[in-house]
């Protein structure tokens, strides 16, 4: 697997994005084509939208306040975050069981046993 995060220096919990990460992402748009900076930024707002609409609003209650959060649920997200993957995937040269580890590693624990399964069987 190719390893091109080795030098940026992530220091991330895998579940918060912060913004040296985003901006320490190994993408220079001014690589891209026309064509793949708009399929990019399409996917891109696709994505934000998926996620927007599929996110839940929580409320937290403690003993002096109420907090809501919105909480994004990726795995709603899935098929648009597996067409992201290829694109990234392309673009970077990652062959095709590269990718398909990359969209399948932990398909188990991010949508569940029952979302594995239906994985699986679409594979089939």
């Amino acid at each position: 697997m190719p390893r091109i995060f080795d030098n940026i220096g992530f220091f991330t919990d895998c579940r918060h994005v912060n913004k040296r990460e985003v901006n320490g992402f190994p993408l220079d748009l001014e690589t891209l084509t026309a064509d793949q900076c708009e399929s990019i930024q399409l996917l891109a707002k696709e994505l934000s939208q998926s996620m927007a609409d599929n996110s839940e609003f929580r409320r937290m209650r403690f003993s002096h306040d109420t907090l809501e959060v919105q909480c994004i649920i990726p795995k709603h997200s899935k098929a648009i975050i597996d067409q992201v993957d290829q694109f990234l995937a392309r673009h970077f040269g990652f062959t095709d069981e590269e990718l398909d580890f990359i969209i399948n590693y932990d398909i188990k624990y991010r949508m569940g046993r029952h979302g594995a399964e239906e994985a699986e069987s679409e594979e089939a």
